[in-house]
């Protein structure tokens, strides 16, 4: 009704909370990702990525396939919007994911990544954590 995406995303989002709390895994991997897709065509995408990672650590669990695809495009968009320095936490979710779930070439891709993100913004210290 009020015509903003931004605000349909914070219903989706809290529609997405609800799922997990029912334990409805199917529908909350599709509501975070509806989330995140207006998100972006709202021209945020730091905030989408940091609900689908949200969403991947909640699934990491239940279904691992579902949380990698969620955490692999929360990498991609904070990367894409150049911002990527100021998310490490999003970088540890996603390690953390790959390595809970042995994919251990992910895992290390992740780890460069995030070194290279780290490096080139000079947080050194963000890097040695």
């Amino acid at each position: 009704m009020q015509n903003s995406l931004w605000h349909a995303a914070s219903a989706l989002e809290k529609a997405a909370d609800l799922a997990k709390e029912s334990k409805d895994y199917q529908e909350m991997e599709s509501l975070y990702m509806s989330c995140a897709e207006m998100y972006l065509e709202e021209g945020r995408p730091q905030n989408a990525a940091q609900v689908v990672s949200r969403g991947g650590t909640a699934l990491s669990e239940v279904n691992p396939d579902a949380a990698t695809t969620l955490h692999s495009n929360a990498i991609k968009w904070i990367a894409e919007s150049e911002k990527d320095h100021m998310f490490p936490e999003i970088y540890r979710q996603a390690i953390l994911h790959a390595v809970k779930s042995k994919r251990w070439a992910d895992a290390v891709n992740l780890e460069l990544q995030f070194a290279v993100s780290s490096y080139s913004t000079r947080g050194y210290s963000t890097m040695c954590k």
